[in-house]
């Protein structure tokens, strides 16, 4: 791991504070390993069974849903934290916009380090708990009865 790795993923809402041991352990599981892709290539998800937090290392990528961009992702960006532990398939699909690498991490990995480290624990809900937020924000603009709701 390099040290360019652990700067971006320790500058991540997910990993911000994450003490050098914790951030060991996570890093010599089982399931944490990183993915080149190249541009036009489907990033999330690989295929049915995937189940994989994943963190932008390098590159740019869109999510789309049918032909909606619904995001762009670029270094040090996170994906996959919502889904990670549905049994739904996901509806959104992330393709490459540029050649780049990912951080992919299986959801066993993710679960250890839950139980290692309260800090990622919290950093986790919190993530997710942001993600809920600014999608009620855009209910509430989509169900406004007129433009100044």
């Amino acid at each position: 791991m390099t040290n360019s790795l652990k700067n971006i993923l320790l500058n991540t809402p997910l990993f911000a504070n994450l003490s050098d041991d914790e951030f060991s352990f996570l890093m010599n599981q089982s399931g944490v390993n990183t993915v080149d892709f190249c541009r036009g290539d489907r990033i999330f998800p690989r295929d049915k069974s995937d189940d994989d937090l994943c963190i932008m290392i390098d590159g740019t990528a869109e999510s789309l849903n049918g032909n909606t961009l619904l995001n762009k992702f670029e270094k040090g960006d996170i994906f996959g934290a919502a889904s990670l532990f549905c049994s739904q398939k996901y509806p959104t699909v992330i393709f490459a916009k540029t050649k780049g690498r990912v951080l992919c991490i299986k959801s066993d990995a993710v679960i250890n380090l839950m139980k290692k480290s309260s800090v990622f624990s919290i950093n986790y809900v919190r993530f997710l708990s942001g993600k809920i937020y600014l999608l009620n924000k855009k209910i509430d603009s989509f169900t406004a009865n007129n433009a100044v709701q």
